[in-house]
């Protein structure tokens, strides 16, 4: 069978972007309505915005204060804690009503002059008082125009990348370098998901396309970055799923974030807590943080160490910052001391001064949270010298550096992998091989396609929840309740407003150097959660 999957658009040069005109032609806004989207959204303009909260009596940011906290993305307003924020869709303040509206109040329809004075001053058309819970606005003229002009449009704005017949979906692709292959079978995986969708109906009558976004992942992450929004301006896209080659601190992964563009299943490694509040993006596997937890459970429980001093070893990166970090915490949880906790500079590790300042402290074990050829050299090392210590770390960043040990090295090396045996009888375990073979895909990149596959699930059914007028905001409110979904390939995924990674649990492994292999040490499971 012929692949699915056919590039839209690629990259292939490098532009001078002028943002203004980049957001008009992604999402039909002209320029002051971009502005008072901005003012809308985040409470910034032109000039500094103040709001008069009548209550404390203060002028402070409107940053704190926008006018989409209460009335929402669409304005359709929302009641909270008893106070309602009303509805300020065009058509809402400029009906003629006669009787009693839907703020207790009665007043002719806005008009320009009367919206103007109700959002500095606060009162509506009738010179009635709005509630004391709505902040009157300090703004000049110039925003103040440009916010008007924005919610002539709001509640109508059109949605990137969906049409009546279509909906776009991205994936980000590198195009060379070791990652691209993985990027080609992950993209023909996604598509042949599609396919099938569309062959079923779609979403509510909407084929799903995807998108290919390809790049370079040898381009200054500032050029990468400028090719991103060149090409989303030519061909926008809803969400993206399954990204390849951009870290989380890349300026596109920021961007994405920035500007709420839901991404499902980055595969990149996830280094900070899983509870790290709201957001748009949604992570499959655990964190570091959180694999580091596990680790520290697996070592105290499982172990049973006479010896409970350990030692830390770990990079200056944030990947070893964030596993050290989750150390640290599940340390205390089990009565472990700390008596070493040495960062190094990342790329710049001497194992044999690391291991000759750790023998004389008398260890019961060293977490090691560095790159995979630190880990082997700081084994090595710990072997030439007898130091002979149970060294625990994480099989993403140990990668396949320790196969190179040579037979007779230390046997008591630990790892935990966000990894997990797939559920053989569940429907979505059966379509995920289904696909493989169906479109010839290999299965040599099977931890980067389950994980794309489960975001993939994901997405189509927060798409389904979210309903036919969906938006990005929906989208993200509706994943973001989550519980216990079931992808099959992997344990159950649950999100909520503080979580945006569906899985906190790892499985651990054990190297045997003899056989030159990793085996299983302990079944996946849960951190235990910190002791009040």
């Amino acid at each position: 069978m012929p692949s699915p999957f056919k590039p839209i658009y690629g990259l292939a040069a490098v532009f001078v972007l002028v943002w203004p005109a980049i957001v008009l032609a992604g999402q039909n806004l002209g320029d002051a309505e971009i502005r008072g989207k901005r003012i809308y959204v985040t409470g910034q303009g032109k000039q500094a915005i103040l709001a008069r909260l009548i209550g404390p009596g203060i002028n402070t940011p409107a940053t704190g204060f926008p006018c989409i906290q209460c009335h929402k993305e669409g304005g359709e307003g929302a009641r909270e804690g008893g106070v309602l924020a009303p509805d300020i869709t065009r058509d809402n303040l400029t009906i003629d009503h006669s009787g009693i509206r839907q703020t207790g109040r009665q007043h002719p329809p806005y008009d320009e002059a009367t919206l103007k004075r109700a959002i500095r001053e606060g009162v509506d058309p009738a010179g009635n008082a709005l509630h004391p819970a709505m902040p009157r606005y300090k703004l000049d003229e110039a925003d103040l125009a440009d916010l008007l002009a924005f919610l002539k449009v709001l509640g109508k704005e059109p949605v990137p990348g969906v049409d009546d017949g279509y909906i776009r979906i991205g994936i980000l692709k590198p195009v060379s370098g070791p990652l691209a292959p993985v990027g080609q079978a992950v993209a023909m995986l996604l598509a042949g998901f599609f396919e099938e969708l569309n062959a079923l109906g779609g979403l509510y009558g909407r084929n799903v396309e995807l998108v290919a976004v390809e790049f370079n992942p040898a381009a200054p992450p500032d050029v990468m970055l400028e090719a991103v929004l060149r090409h989303l301006a030519e061909v926008p896209v809803f969400c993206f799923v399954g990204n390849l080659g951009v870290p989380d601190d890349h300026p596109v992964a920021r961007y994405f974030a920035d500007e709420g563009i839901p991404v499902f299943a980055p595969l990149s490694i996830h280094a900070g807590s899983s509870f790290a509040g709201g957001g748009s993006i949604f992570y499959i596997q655990s964190s570091l943080y959180d694999q580091a937890r596990v680790l520290m459970d697996y070592f105290s429980i499982n172990l049973n160490p006479d010896n409970k001093k350990i030692a830390l070893v770990h990079a200056g990166d944030s990947y070893g910052k964030g596993a050290a970090a989750g150390a640290r915490v599940q340390s205390h949880r089990h009565g472990l001391e700390i008596s070493v906790d040495t960062e190094y500079a990342a790329h710049a590790f001497v194992a044999r001064d690391a291991v000759e300042n750790l023998k004389a402290s008398q260890l019961g074990a060293v977490f090691f949270f560095g790159a995979g050829e630190d880990m082997r050299n700081f084994i090595a090392a710990a072997d030439a010298i007898g130091f002979k210590v149970p060294v625990l770390g994480l099989a993403e960043l140990a990668g396949l550096n320790l196969l190179s040990l040579p037979a007779g090295s230390s046997g008591r090396v630990f790892l935990a992998t966000p990894l997990h045996v797939p559920d053989p009888l569940h429907s979505g375990t059966r379509v995920y091989y289904r696909l493989l073979k169906k479109f010839n895909i290999s299965g040599r990149y099977a931890s980067f396609l389950s994980s794309a596959f489960a975001g993939t699930r994901l997405l189509e059914e927060g798409m389904r929840r979210a309903g036919r007028d969906v938006t990005r905001a929906k989208l993200v409110k509706e994943v973001g309740n989550l519980w216990q979904f079931e992808t099959g390939m992997t344990p159950n995924l649950t999100y909520n407003e503080n979580r945006r990674t569906g899985l906190t649990g790892a499985a651990l492994l054990r190297f045997d150097p003899e056989k030159k292999r990793y085996l299983a040490a302990g079944d996946w499971r849960e951190p235990l959660a910190a002791q009040e």
